[in-house]
């Protein structure tokens, strides 16, 4: 007996990113990113009462995104943003895969890179 299982969603989790512009991209809006770096993992929320952007740089992400650690405690996003309206997430000499999470009916998708001593990426993966 042959069986088949069909997935709708109205919304996708596909994502790429941009190499140059340090910028990850969906054709939806990004609600939650769960990032897996070296040493750590967090999750990168829309804030309540927010819309989610289809793009989010890695290097300046906004104010209406919240910053969570794996246990889903909100940190101190103040330390990232050194007083800017934006926070650089991006480490150096690190490996970091962002999984795209935002529509709970989808797939996830996922990309892997690292970055170089600079904090600059180096290697992306489809």
């Amino acid at each position: 007996m042959l069986y088949a299982t069909v997935v709708v969603s109205c919304n996708g989790n596909d994502i790429s990113i941009s190499i140059e512009n340090k910028t990850v991209y969906s054709k939806h809006e990004i609600k939650c990113l769960y990032i897996e770096m070296k040493n750590y993992s967090y999750f990168i929320t829309c804030k309540q009462g927010y819309r989610g952007d289809k793009c989010i740089k890695l290097d300046s992400i906004p104010c209406k995104y919240e910053l969570e650690n794996a246990d889903k405690s909100i940190l101190k996003i103040e330390r990232f943003r050194k007083g800017k309206k934006s926070y650089n997430f991006l480490r150096r000499n690190d490996f970091y895969t962002i999984t795209n999470l935002s529509n709970g009916d989808a797939g996830a998708d996922k990309i892997i890179f690292s970055t170089d001593s600079d904090a600059q990426i180096k290697v992306a993966e489809p």
